[in-house]
């Protein structure tokens, strides 16, 4: 069936140095180059508009809508700064929080709360400016001192924040410093080119709280974003009414409410869709959302690093050695993946973080392909020739169902036996997901892949599944987070994907474009390969 297709981003050129790669160095050194939305961007991602974001008053309030409804993914935990880590939860954090700055699919970075930010000749001390005149939802003002607190709260080990992690090594207490009301200095633990995207919405955690902040967020949510918090049901949804003193008047919400139901099934949304109970639905698998009529719908498709990472146990178990998990990887038919799975929207995946999108990722490095003859040597090498069993942990999902069940038949092939434990609810991160020899994670887009090398491969990585230990690989990985030279950057680079093509911890099959099924009528709304959705911005038309 035909359809109307939106390109929210496209793929970097891999010659020379393109304005992507212009844009990510200004927005890393605090050249303001934000969006204004889709209603003025277009689709074009070669727009060269760096008009800065207006903050005058407007003399026109916004015609108000009443209701605008949208389907999001269920949150798998307890929603809030310190305990969100995944894509339901974070969508509810950045709509009714705000960042210092937001990271979008273009891999640029759009100034929120920080109005501008600028380093030291060395990448150790970054200064960010914040925006005057931001006032959170319980009427208290906005100001540095707002900031330096919601950044100590989450280095404080006893609030356990998820956002800890992405500032390990990076970022300590000793380091941030209040210059005056509206200023905040980071100095860095090591030069860090891409640390505005590390504090950007790339963290989903870091909304920005006020500094008397000690609540239960499920209870008073109180954040500075465009919409507030009204009701909140752990099965059902959210549902936010608008912020009538939102700072930025060029995304002022002109809906009164926005309903957000929760869904676990992109068939169910598709349903709901086709009824006219939703507006738009954030994220669904690519079969689910071309049945949708293009009279009706607008495919939104966004280039991203959004992709699954398939962890194998490299500690201890059937896959403590690396022939194992190199035979388990040699089994999968990528291309048949994307074609099949994705309907032709992705990028490959060679096993490393280092996605084809970005700029930095080096392409001569040879890309893993399907080899049985080759894997069944490796597991005889391995002493395993006959196979063994083992369990896949994670949570039901469209594309963590279907890609299960693909992992399952391709190691077959090799004598590995995989028995499905596909979970719903808060079961898998819980429990299964740093404690499973096999499992399937969900890890949103981020403008940089510091925070993947950082959390989830390095040794001392909070989210570090496959529990992988490489002194070669963190030195590299060191290497590449450390230096702002795109040359120095590139090359280490090459040494992380040639590192963990042989090491193998994680197979990472694919890297998904993102599908967000808008109403015809709707104007204005864009998502995030992370996971965050911007309706403040939204129209009927």
């Amino acid at each position: 069936m035909s359809k109307e297709i939106e390109e929210l981003a496209s793929p970097p050129a891999r010659t020379g140095y393109s304005r992507r790669d212009f844009i990510r160095a200004a927005s890393i050194v605090g050249i303001g180059i934000p969006l204004v939305g889709l209603a003025a961007c277009s689709s074009d991602s070669n727009s060269s508009d760096t008009t800065a974001v207006d903050t005058t008053p407007s003399t026109e309030p916004p015609v108000l809508v009443t209701l605008l409804r949208v389907g999001m993914n269920k949150p798998l935990q307890e929603v809030g700064p310190y305990t969100t880590a995944d894509q339901g939860g974070l969508g509810i954090l950045g709509n009714a929080g705000e960042y210092l700055c937001f990271s979008n699919n273009s891999f640029e970075l759009e100034p929120r709360v920080a109005e501008s930010w600028q380093a030291s000749s060395d990448s150790t001390v970054w200064t960010f400016k914040i925006r005057q005149g931001i006032t959170f939802h319980n009427g208290q003002t906005l100001d540095a001192e707002d900031v330096v607190q919601t950044f100590l709260k989450h280095l404080d080990e006893t609030n356990k924040s998820q956002a800890a992690g992405a500032l390990s090594g990076v970022l300590q207490a000793s380091g941030i410093r209040k210059v005056d009301d509206y200023t905040v200095e980071f100095t860095l633990d090591a030069p860090t080119g891409g640390f505005p995207f590390i504090v950007s919405s790339d963290t989903y955690n870091l909304i920005i709280l006020p500094r008397d902040w000690t609540s239960n967020w499920t209870s008073d949510f109180i954040g500075c974003g465009p919409w507030i918090m009204e009701s909140y049901s752990v099965e059902e949804g959210v549902t936010f009414k608008r912020n009538p003193n939102y700072w930025d008047v060029t995304r002022q919400p002109v809906f009164e409410t926005m309903q957000c139901t929760f869904f676990t099934s992109g068939a169910s949304s598709v349903t709901q869709l086709l009824a006219g109970e939703l507006d738009a639905v954030t994220f669904i698998d690519p079969t689910a959302a071309t049945s949708l009529p293009s009279d009706q719908f607008t495919l939104q498709i966004a280039n991203t690093i959004t992709h699954l990472q398939v962890h194998m146990g490299c500690e201890s178990g059937v896959f403590e050695d690396k022939r194992v998990r190199q035979a388990a990887a040699l089994t999968l038919d990528r291309p048949a993946i994307i074609d099949g799975l994705l309907q032709g929207y992705g990028d490959l995946g060679n096993d490393s973080p280092m996605a084809p999108a970005y700029a930095t990722t080096e392409q001569s490095v040879a890309q893993r392909e399907k080899d049985i003859a080759q894997a069944k040597q490796l597991m005889a090498d391995a002493g395993v020739a006959d196979g063994f069993d083992v369990t896949l942990e994670s949570f039901k999902r469209d594309d963590i169902d279907l890609l299960g069940q693909v992992i399952q038949s391709s190691f077959k092939e090799i004598g590995i036996n995989v028995t499905l434990n596909i979970t719903e609810g808060y079961g898998y991160y819980d429990q299964a997901w740093l404690n499973s020899e096999l499992g399937i994670t969900d890890y949103g887009h981020r403008g940089i892949p510091n925070v993947y090398l950082n959390r989830a491969y390095k040794s001392t990585g909070d989210w570090n599944a496959a529990h992988y230990k490489s002194a070669t690989f963190d030195a590299a990985a060191d290497k590449f987070m450390t230096s702002a030279d795109f040359a120095v950057q590139q090359e280490a680079s090459k040494e992380i994907q040639e590192i963990l093509l042989d090491d193998t911890p994680i197979i990472t099959p694919y890297f998904a474009n993102t599908i967000t099924p808008v109403s015809n009528k709707l104007t204005g709304f864009r998502t995030t390969g992370m996971g965050h959705f911007d309706a403040a911005g939204a129209i009927i038309i």
